[in-house]
């Protein structure tokens, strides 16, 4: 008995540690991982209108890539900060939140709730964000025009977006 309750504390202990939604670490702009530059990985999905989207009809945009959910407290916090951006960055940035492990109904009801403006898919079965390395949410990849991972989990956009834009050709 004793021993069953260690075990299930041990777990529990995990299991909050690894969250899915919790805020993680930022890793300051630069290339992710590796020294060189990474391809963002390619994918395709659903939009929330059924619409299919390919990433790679992306290229020649920067894009931030949003990985959420729609029970994520921080997730909801981070809207209204995502909208502020579509709007100062129109032409210049691309948002699309990729919805982790949803269906595409309570996401088409969740954006409706929230009046969110911007690309919004469904990864239904959490392949895309398993392909990116995501392990919590929210977290963000800042993708360049030529398609590299400029930013990985990048939370102080803000501070560095106007200058990490640019720098794109």
């Amino acid at each position: 008995m004793r021993r069953s309750a260690i075990i299930a504390g041990v777990c529990l202990g995990l299991l909050l540690c690894l969250s899915p939604c919790g805020r993680g670490a930022e890793t300051p702009p630069g290339p992710p991982r590796a020294a060189v530059k990474e391809q963002a990985p390619d994918f395709t999905l659903k939009d929330i209108y059924g619409r299919t989207v390919n990433f790679k009809a992306y290229r020649g945009h920067t894009v931030l890539l949003v990985f959420t959910t729609t029970w994520c407290p921080y997730c909801k916090q981070e809207i209204a900060e995502l909208k502020q951006m579509q709007k100062a960055y129109k032409g210049r940035l691309d948002i699309v939140a990729v919805y982790v492990n949803e269906s595409t109904r309570k996401v088409f009801g969740f954006a409706r709730q929230y009046q969110i403006p911007y690309t919004m898919l469904v990864d239904p079965e959490g392949e895309v964000a398993r392909n990116y390395g995501i392990i919590g949410v929210p977290t963000r990849v800042l993708v360049g025009k030529d398609g590299s991972v400029i930013c990985w989990m990048c939370r102080s956009l803000d501070k560095n977006l106007d200058r990490l834009i640019a720098a794109q050709k």
